[in-house]
């Protein structure tokens, strides 16, 4: 298969389908939708006249790159279908992300790294070498979010701590304390400190005076 077959020219991604793009679409839409009607990818792979190697490579740039929902469902009757309900869709999700947190886990248990760490290759992961690469190879069109993705992971995970404080209070405790001078003056956390244990003191002398 050729660049120019999933509209690759002079290095650049053209947003558009191609022939073979559009094709290959065609030929699941005219199946209808629902797993009953998955393409058995040998099937698919003769009638495009591509090698199977080179199918997976078109059907994940369709998925990634242009963002059509196309399924695969491995075992019998298997094969690549368009999904029918919002259950498809997400039994597909769950699948996939069951198989890599799994593959993560085995990658991470080889060299015996900790759990916190298999948390941290998913946030942060995005961002490194390996996995830009990976992108490039998969031809996914640039991200214009300056924003990158391990930012907006930690601002995600911090919007969940603010929205229920009290829940997640040791947690933000243990935030404050070991990086609550990054985002606030040391100063301003010293005297919050001292402030604070003033408090609780004069809380005890009053629970004191009552007893």
């Amino acid at each position: 298969m050729r660049e120019e077959d999933i509209g690759i020219v002079n290095n650049r991604h053209h947003p558009g389908l191609t022939a073979l793009e559009g094709r290959c679409l065609d030929i699941l839409q005219e199946r209808g939708q629902g797993a009953a009607s998955a393409i058995p990818a040998r099937v698919l792979s003769d009638i495009l006249g591509e090698d199977p190697r080179d199918l997976r490579y078109l059907i994940n740039h369709l998925i990634i790159t242009h963002e059509i929902p196309i399924i695969c469902k491995a075992g019998n009757n298997g094969g690549y279908f368009l999904p029918e309900s919002e259950s498809e869709v997400t039994q597909f999700y769950r699948s996939y992300h069951k198989r890599a947190m799994t593959g993560l886990v085995k990658a991470s248990r080889g060299r015996k790294a900790s759990f916190v760490e298999i948390v941290a290759q998913l946030s942060l992961g995005f961002d490194e070498p390996d996995t830009r690469d990976a992108l490039e190879r998969l031809r996914l069109t640039p991200d214009e979010d300056p924003v990158p993705a391990w930012v907006q992971v930690v601002t995600k995970l911090l919007d969940r701590l603010s929205a229920d404080p009290q829940h997640y209070a040791d947690e933000i405790r243990a935030i404050q304390d070991t990086y609550g001078d990054i985002f606030i003056p040391r100063d301003k956390v010293r005297r919050l400190r001292q402030e604070t244990a003033k408090f609780q003191k004069f809380l005890g002398e009053i629970a004191e005076e009552r007893s």
